[in-house]
């Protein structure tokens, strides 16, 4: 059995990405969350993939149970879905001053806190269908508060990653490769 697999899930580009990460190597399954792998990717349509990084995730769900990046520096909870959908996360997370992250790119460990944070996730995503999915994880989170490695915005290029108004310029590929190796000498305690 594989130990790391991609469930892509969310609608949009689902037979892109999925396409994606077969050609990466990775078994891939097209349905709604779940984590049927040890460590299980949950991908959906939203951000630039760093499959580079997906073996540095792995590593740090030995660890934690979750690993998910910050999705905006300049955004909190407060600034995201309706004002009943707030007040609905509101009522769980008391204060909406907290940063929201990017559930584009989950990593997740098998395990009973990590299906049930899935399951729960996908119950507060169902209190309000046409809702905010990061409202909907922060509620998820709040309520089964899994260890969660909260990964530094860059890790999904291509999304809404800093403060708006400054300007941005992407890493070439050997400067992703440079900080994959880094980031996996740095967790497995080698010298870079």
């Amino acid at each position: 059995m594989n130990e790391v697999g991609v469930v892509v899930w969310g609608g949009r580009g689902e037979q892109t990405l999925a396409e994606d990460a077969r050609r990466e190597g990775y078994p891939v399954r097209i349905a709604d969350p779940s984590v049927p792998w040890p460590v299980t990717l949950l991908l959906s349509w939203g951000a630039q993939t760093p499959w580079g990084l997906v073996d540095v995730s792995r590593l740090l769900v030995q660890t934690w149970e979750m690993a998910v990046p910050l999705w905006h520096y300049g955004k909190t909870a407060n600034d995201v879905g309706d004002e009943e959908e707030r007040a609905a996360t509101r009522d769980i997370v008391r204060d909406l001053r907290v940063p929201l992250h990017s559930v584009e790119f989950v990593v997740v460990r098998q395990g009973h806190i990590g299906q049930t944070f899935v399951e729960t996730w996908k119950e507060e995503m169902g209190r309000f269908p046409a809702g905010d999915r990061r409202l909907a994880f922060l509620r998820a989170f709040y309520r089964i508060k899994p260890r969660l490695c909260a990964l530094p915005a860059a890790w999904v290029l291509g999304t809404s990653l800093l403060v708006e108004g400054v300007p941005r310029r992407r890493p070439t590929i050997g400067l992703l490769e440079a900080r994959r190796r880094r980031q996996e000498a740095i967790l497995t305690g080698k010298k870079v």
